[in-house]
């Protein structure tokens, strides 16, 4: 957990300050000035040979490591892409914001299906089940098939609605259009299974939580983010409060953690004893659009203007110390076997020892 409050002990004639001390977790950050082709960075996927795939504000690039490289189609309009995800034949999928699906396959991208323009708001969300890549748009869902690229086309209500995820619960497979909440079965066939109407709020894309036979939904509404149990259709109290007045950009499930994407930083919780508890806060001072854990077990942040952010250990913190203490005036630091420390501060005239718990 981390350092709510920090005691400090003044010894010797020392008048009164206090010192804001804080662990963060230790990361690196990855701009333009490492090569990063933008700052403003949608979405990041790993492949099996360990690439990084990034939809930006300029495009798709591949990073070895080492090297950004652009993936562009002749046909594609504007730069700007978003949901890229990699399917069970580890070939790359991404769109854009006027209707474009694209995937690449040895190195070449192919121009696979082109909406309707929709609005900006109403971006399609691409996912993965499977042998199968489901696309929700604005009117349509497509299901195509990754191992020949055929596809079928479920229309539901031709009015033009926001879409959700397409998600794996227990119940099946489900996803949200606008009010509706719809169930897709084995047959490719799509039904509504509840009317979401009168909980929306606002003609906007929500987003679905599932936990073992939990399905949750999350919408914004007038005070901010309201969660609701989709059985009950009722409103969920005390559930993800600190994202409750943020503004959430992406929701995704990294095995058994939950991760809240927002624009206020990256919120990860996990679900015990019956309940969802928080275990750790990223990135509170930026916009935070992604993560993913890398094959190396690297957390990885993209951000909507800050590039990347990298945490190798999140066991590994950093001491922020108060601008007004001198690196040089660090005598020692001593941690105990239960977790306190002690650093101790000398200066010419007096001594302070601060006292903490490591997180």
């Amino acid at each position: 957990m981390l350092v709510r409050t920090i005691i400090l002990f003044f010894f010797i004639l020392c008048p009164y300050l206090f010192f804001g001390q804080s662990f963060e977790a230790a990361m690196a950050q990855i701009s333009t000035e490492d090569g990063l082709p933008d700052l403003q960075v949608y979405r990041i996927v790993e492949d099996s040979n360990h690439f990084l795939w990034l939809a930006t504000n300029s495009g798709t690039y591949r990073y070895d490591g080492k090297n950004f490289e652009v993936f562009y189609h002749e046909e594609q309009k504007g730069h700007s892409t978003f949901g890229i995800t990699i399917d069970s034949q580890d070939n790359v999928w991404f769109n854009n914001a006027y209707g474009q699906i694209f995937n690449i396959v040895n190195n070449r991208v192919i121009l696979r299906y082109e909406f309707e323009r929709t609005p900006l708001s109403f971006i399609e969300a691409i996912d993965v089940i499977d042998d199968q890549i489901f696309i929700s748009g604005s009117r349509d869902i497509l299901i195509f098939n990754s191992k020949d690229y055929s596809f079928e086309v479920l229309s539901y209500n031709r009015k033009i609605l926001p879409s959700t995820d397409i998600v794996q619960t227990n119940n099946g497979i489900l996803t949200l259009k606008g009010e509706h909440l719809l169930n897709i079965d084995d047959n490719e066939s799509i039904k509504e299974v509840k009317n979401l109407k009168s909980l929306l709020e606002y003609n906007t894309r929500g987003y679905l939580i599932t936990e073992n036979d939990q399905n949750l939904m999350v919408l914004p509404d007038d005070i901010g983010n309201s969660f609701y149990d989709l059985k009950a259709l009722s409103k969920k109290e005390n559930v993800f409060n600190e994202v409750k007045k943020t503004t959430i950009n992406h929701y995704k499930k990294i095995k058994d953690k939950h991760w809240f994407l927002t624009s206020t930083g990256a919120f990860e919780y996990i679900y015990e004893n019956d309940e969802f508890k928080l275990l750790n806060t990223y990135l509170s001072n930026y916009t935070a659009t992604d993560v993913i854990k890398d094959f190396y077990g690297n957390l990885i942040f993209s951000t909507l203007n800050s590039g990347l952010f990298v945490i190798p250990d999140v066991d590994l913190k950093v001491l922020t110390l108060d601008s007004r203490i001198s690196v040089r005036s660090i005598h020692s630091l001593k941690v105990t076997e239960s977790g306190n420390f002690f650093l101790y501060l000398i200066e010419i005239n007096y001594i302070n020892i601060i006292l903490g718990i490591i997180p």
